[in-house]
């Protein structure tokens, strides 16, 4: 009989899990990376253009440009803000023609174009860097207007 019982009270809790991951996969909007890699010439170095975003109820987003070796995965600048050159939060809802681009001008030389976006609540994580991690790209900036 309590066998039984809480065969029953674990089938319950199951339906009720599986109730709540429906409701909250209809009602909250999926989080949407992107990844871009621009090759330099030479190919030694890449840029990868990193962008995060939700919608929502509480929508947010951001985007980062990193430069390292070409050898890495694109997905590492995601994990190693260390290579940043680039980081800000974007307008919201985010639009994919504002995203960041990366032109390289030499192998040693990239210009990072960007939308100005809203003002961070910590004006500290903005990053704007004129040389990359390795100290061997220059990097330079154009706002789009």
């Amino acid at each position: 009989m309590k066998s039984k019982i809480l065969i029953i009270g674990l089938a319950v809790a199951v339906a009720l899990a599986a109730a709540v991951s429906v409701y909250m996969s209809r009602t909250i909007d999926p989080v949407e990376k992107s990844l871009t890699a621009v090759a330099a010439p030479g190919g030694r170095y890449k840029a990868v253009v990193f962008r995060l975003t939700q919608g929502g109820d509480a929508p947010f987003c951001y985007e980062s440009v990193s430069i390292y070796l070409a050898i890495y995965p694109d997905n590492f600048a995601e994990s190693e803000k260390g290579y940043q050159v680039y980081w800000s939060p974007c307008a919201v809802p985010a639009k994919a023609a504002d995203a960041p681009t990366v032109k390289w001008l030499a192998n040693d030389a990239a210009e990072v174009t960007y939308t100005l976006g809203p003002p961070p609540k910590d004006a500290s994580k903005l990053r704007r860097r004129v040389v990359d991690a390795s100290q061997s790209i220059k990097v330079t900036y154009v706002e789009r207007k």
